[in-house]
């Protein structure tokens, strides 16, 4: 067994990140009419990852840094952080639709474009007020602007509490999946550089992954999986294999799901 090293420790962090781009590549190839969905919320999770990672280095982990994001002395994560937020945004958004074979389509919802504002809104006040002010750590501020703004788009569009709750376990699963794995690589990883080891928020799942990491991956799931229906207004899904292959809204109209399904 090769000694675990500081090298090995950077190095190694990839090894998760490379299992979640496993996942993702799974989902991307198998649903070739997901992939413009995959590709965009992946995309637009990279620039927001080194703000998260401003404030979870501050407060709830310090791990050593591939090509570091600096601007002056402030340290907003790595080049591992941005690939990390790349898979896991498209598996979150792509998990509902690729395990239970549904299609999603345009239908009489109308679309909420402001949910992106809302979200970033929700999620920055939760992390700054909460962390700065009041003394939360920031996995759980953070988590908690997730839960809020899922909570508000299953308010206004209770159809989509399936897909909230089945990408939340599922990108929750993934993450302590792939970092149970990872602590056979690197074992001590935890003990170097989490900052809640040996706390009273410390508590590892089988003695390997932090609890946090699986509350953080569901509430992180449970927005970023119906957030693209909401903003699109995609109303409905039905399962992959039926006879239906587009809805026009003009066309159909009000008519009730199963009797476009009849058509």
């Amino acid at each position: 067994m090769f000694k675990e090293t500081l090298y090995v420790d950077k190095w190694g962090y990839l090894i998760g990140i490379c299992i979640l781009f496993i996942l993702w590549g799974l989902f991307y190839f198998t649903r070739p009419d997901l992939r413009l969905r995959i590709l965009v919320m992946s995309i637009i999770l990279v620039p927001l990852a080194p703000v998260g990672q401003y404030y979870f280095l501050k407060d709830y982990w310090h791990p050593p840094l591939i090509l570091p994001i600096q601007i002056g002395s402030l340290v907003f994560g790595g080049l591992t952080d941005l690939l990390f937020a790349f898979a896991i945004g498209g598996i979150a958004t792509a998990a509902f639709s690729v395990l239970f074979r549904q299609i999603t389509f345009t239908g009489n919802a109308r679309p909420r474009h402001w949910i992106g504002f809302a979200f970033l809104a929700i999620e920055g006040v939760c992390v700054i007020v909460s962390t700065q002010f009041l003394y939360i750590n920031s996995i759980f501020s953070s988590s908690l602007g997730f839960v809020l703004t899922a909570v508000l788009m299953v308010v206004i569009r209770c159809d989509l509490f399936k897909s909230l709750v089945v990408s939340g376990l599922i990108s929750g699963l993934a993450l302590a999946g792939a970092e149970g794995i990872l602590s056979f690589v690197t074992p001590l990883y935890l003990t170097r550089y989490w900052y809640l080891y040996h706390t009273e928020y410390g508590m590892l799942i089988f003695n390997r992954v932090p609890a946090t990491e699986l509350m953080w991956g569901i509430a992180f799931g449970m927005v970023m999986g119906p957030i693209f229906d909401f903003y699109k207004g995609q109303t409905f899904t039905a399962k992959t294999g039926s006879r239906i292959v587009v809805v026009n809204k003009s066309v159909y109209g009000d008519i009730p799901k199963e009797k476009i399904e009849k058509v």
